[in-house]
């Protein structure tokens, strides 16, 4: 396990994509985790915490995680992921401050 289940505080979506083999990522429905089948041409896209205040529904619980008991493929994929946040504009100003 890489990362702990959590939601994304900071966006009102996420946007994942990729290509992997051993990198998974799971989100949970309330009674059990379920993997998500990335392809190169597939983009889950699931509500985080800004949009669920908003729209009154609890964001997405999710986890990354590893797999080191199964062997790599003969051609292993390049493990590529592809996050995409959508974030409040008062977020992105105050995080603009912090680089700039």
């Amino acid at each position: 396990m890489i990362g702990k289940p959590h939601t994304d505080k900071t966006r009102a979506l996420t946007c994942l994509g990729g290509d992997r083999d051993r990198i998974t990522t799971e989100i949970y429905d309330g009674q059990e985790w379920h993997e998500l089948a990335f392809t190169t041409d597939s983009l889950f896209i699931f509500p985080a915490n800004l949009m669920s205040k908003q729209l009154n529904f609890e964001p997405t619980i999710h986890r990354y995680s590893v797999r080191k008991d199964q062997s790599l493929p003969t051609a292993p994929k390049p493990n590529i992921s592809l996050m995409i946040g959508i974030v409040d504009q008062h977020y992105f100003k105050n995080l603009k401050k912090h680089f700039l």
